[in-house]
C-alpha cells in the first residue's frame, strides 16, 4: 500500500511528488508513477443496479438505482473514463430478471450480483446476440456466489469474450443456442459432414484476437446449444472449477461442437485444472491441435459423456491426476500429430472404448510421450 500525505477531490488528477508519500493510506490501484510524480485518481464511487430503479442521466446510487445494467456501464464509464487505467470500478446488481444483452466496452470494470446466480438473471432480449459480450481488457464479470444465471440467447452465447485481463467467475450459462462461455472467435475447419461449414464460426468474418492473462473459475454450462465452454487464441490463462454439463451438439459436423470443454487453435501456456465435464453429447475436454502448446491439464473429472473423456491433440501437453469414467467411447483417445511430455497419474474406468488410445500417428513417429506413468 502506498502512503500520501493528503489526497484532493479535484475532478482531475492530481499530481504528487514521491517525497510526500507519507501518512494517509490510498490503493494502489489508484495510484500510477510518472517520473518522480505519482498520479494519483480519486475515488470512483459504485453504481447501484435494481429492478425498482429508473434510467437517468445521473442514475446509480443506492437510493436512486439505474433500472438496466446498460444503463449502469454508461454511467459508471461516464465517470471513471478518465482513471480506467488506474483503478477499477464497481458495478452491484440487485436481484431479478434482466431482460437486456449487456455488452462491456470500457476497461477497468467490475459487475457483481449481490444475490447470486440463482437470483439474478441476465435474459438475452435480443436472441440473435451474446446475452454478455466483453470486449475491453481489465473487466471483471461475476465471482464466487456473487455471479450472474446467463440465458435467452437461442443464437449465439451466453457469454463472449475478447478481452485480456479478463475474470469470469462464479456465473451459470444454460440453454443458449451456441456456447455457454465462449472465448476468443470460433473457428471450424471444413468437414467433411458439411463442406459449407464456415472456417470461422461465430464470427465468419473475423481473425483470432489472443487473450492474456484470463481467470475463468466457478462457472456452469449446462443445455447449450454447441457445447459449454470455447477458448481460441487463449493465452497464459486459468480454468479452474468449472462445469460443463449436458451440453449439446446441435450443430453437427466438427467433433469438437458438443464438448464440454474445447481448447481450439493458437491457445498456449494455459492451466485448465478441477474442472468438471458430464453427460455432454461429444467429448468432455477437447485440445484440437493447430497451435495448441504447453497445456498443463490436472485433476479434471470427465464422465458419461457421448465421445470420449479426454480427445488430445497439441504440442508439450502435461497431463496427470485426471479421472474418465463411463465415457462412451475411450477414456483418453490421443489423436496424435505432437508431443505429450508426461501422462502420469491418471485413471479410467467404465469407458465403452479403450482406457488409453494412441492414434496411428504416433506408430507413425509423427507424436511421441516422453513420460508415461501410474495411470491406471
Amino acid at each position: 500500500t502506498l502512503l500520501l500525505a493528503s489526497i484532493s477531490h479535484a475532478a482531475d488528477f492530481n499530481l504528487i511528488q514521491k517525497e510526500s508519500l507519507l501518512a494517509a493510506p490510498i490503493d494502489r490501484a489508484l495510484v500510477k508513477p510518472i517520473g518522480d510524480l505519482v498520479l494519483v485518481a480519486p475515488k470512483i464511487d459504485p453504481v447501484y443496479v435494481q429492478k425498482w430503479g429508473r434510467d437517468t442521466y445521473n442514475c446509480g446510487s443506492v437510493t436512486r438505482p439505474c433500472l438496466t445494467i446498460r444503463q449502469g456501464i454508461f454511467r459508471v464509464a461516464a465517470t471513471s473514463a478518465p482513471y480506467s487505467s488506474l483503478s477499477v470500478s464497481d458495478i452491484y446488481v440487485g436481484p431479478g430478471q434482466y431482460d437486456e444483452n449487456v455488452n462491456i466496452n470500457k476497461s477497468g470494470i467490475r459487475i457483481t450480483s449481490t444475490h447470486g446466480t440463482d437470483s439474478t438473471i441476465i435474459n438475452a432480449d435480443n436472441e440473435q446476440h451474446d446475452a454478455v459480450r466483453i470486449s475491453a481488457n481489465g473487466v471483471y464479470f461475476g465471482k464466487k456466489k456473487k455471479g450472474f444465471t446467463l440465458t435467452g440467447s437461442t443464437q449465439s452465447n451466453g457469454l463472449f469474450s475478447t478481452g485480456s485481463d479478463v475474470q469470469v467467475m462464479g456465473n451459470r450459462a444454460v440453454g443458449n443456442g451456441a456456447r455457454g462461455f465462449q472465448f476468443g472467435n470460433s473457428t471450424m475447419a471444413i468437414g467433411p459432414q458439411d463442406p459449407n461449414e464456415p472456417i470461422m464460426g461465430g464470427n465468419p468474418s473475423q481473425p483470432l484476437v489472443q487473450q492474456t492473462n484470463v481467470l475463468v473459475y466457478y462457472n456452469v454450462a449446462e443445455n447449450n446449444g454447441e457445447g459449454g465452454f470455447y477458448f481460441s487464441d487463449f493465452d497464459n490463462s486459468a480454468v479452474r472449477y468449472n462445469e460443463a454439463r449436458n451440453n449439446l451438439q446441435t450443430l453437427g459436423g466438427f467433433m469438437g461442437f458438443g464438448s464440454g470443454f474445447w481448447i481450439d487453435m493458437d491457445s498456449n501456456n494455459d492451466r485448465i485444472e478441477y474442472n468438471i465435464a458430464t453427460g455432454n453429447e461429444r467429448s468432455g475436454f477437447f485440445w484440437r491441435r493447430f497451435g495448441v502448446a504447453d497445456q498443463i491439464i490436472s485433476y479434471n473429472q470427465s464422465t458419461g459423456n457421448q465421445n470420449h473423456g479426454y480427445m488430445l491433440m497439441g504440442n508439450a501437453l502435461t497431463i496427470t491426476h485426471n479421472t474418465a469414467t463411463n465415457n462412451a467411447q475411450d477414456g483418453y483417445h490421443h489423436m496424435g500429430y505432437d508431443q505429450v511430455l508426461e501422462f502420469a497419474y491418471n485413471t479410467s474406468v467404465g469407458n465403452t472404448g479403450t482406457g488409453v488410445t494412441f492414434g496411428p500417428e504416433f506408430a507413425a513417429g509423427m507424436s511421441s510421450i516422453d513420460d508415461m506413468h501410474h495411470n491406471n
